[in-house]
């Protein structure tokens, strides 16, 4: 038998994995895509997550809640814990319309995070929306997204605007 030749006594190809490292491999390039993926999620919503104004709309204890009818008293309570905490925030009432809901009004709150991106959340949201837009009709309109919506009030304070809240701020005073 020469030196340089390769006997496989199982017949198989000297260059073909075992079915233990086939096994392996698929095992870690499923990790490593699980891995990546909850990374990029993770990264997509870990600033907000992590900002203040995103832990402020995430209390349980705002007026109205989760409640049916109780979105003007939650959105006067979130904007009032906005705006103590020195962030800019927009309490929009507004008019929709929709062929297949109907019409009502509504009130939301729009605030503003640290990293200058616009969140709205309501009564019976779960966690903040990102909306796009600059302005009160805009930022209803890509919450309600596909539906006719009429903006009737907006309330914010001018002096916070670009300002993100931070929970350590105790209060603010308007006059600054």
């Amino acid at each position: 038998m020469d030196k340089t030749t390769h006997h496989d006594p199982a017949g198989t190809d000297a260059f073909t994995p075992s079915v233990k490292t086939t096994k392996q491999n698929s095992i870690r390039n499923l990790a490593v895509a699980i891995i990546t993926a909850s990374t990029f999620f993770l990264n997509a919503n870990s600033a907000s997550a992590l900002d203040d104004a995103w832990k402020i709309a995430m209390k349980f204890d705002i007026k109205g809640k989760g409640g049916f009818n109780t979105c003007l008293p939650f959105a006067k309570d979130l904007y009032n814990r906005m705006t103590t905490a020195g962030g800019e925030s927009h309490l929009i009432i507004y008019e929709w319309k929709s062929r297949h809901e109907g019409k009502g009004r509504h009130a939301v709150v729009v605030y503003r995070d640290s990293r200058g991106d616009y969140f709205a959340m309501d009564n019976r949201s779960r966690k903040p929306k990102w909306i796009g837009g600059k302005d009160p009709s805009s930022w209803v309109q890509s919450y309600e997204w596909g539906k006719t919506v009429q903006v009737l009030s907006h309330q914010t304070v001018r002096g916070l605007a670009g300002k993100s809240a931070k929970l350590n701020r105790s209060t603010y005073v308007a006059s600054k």
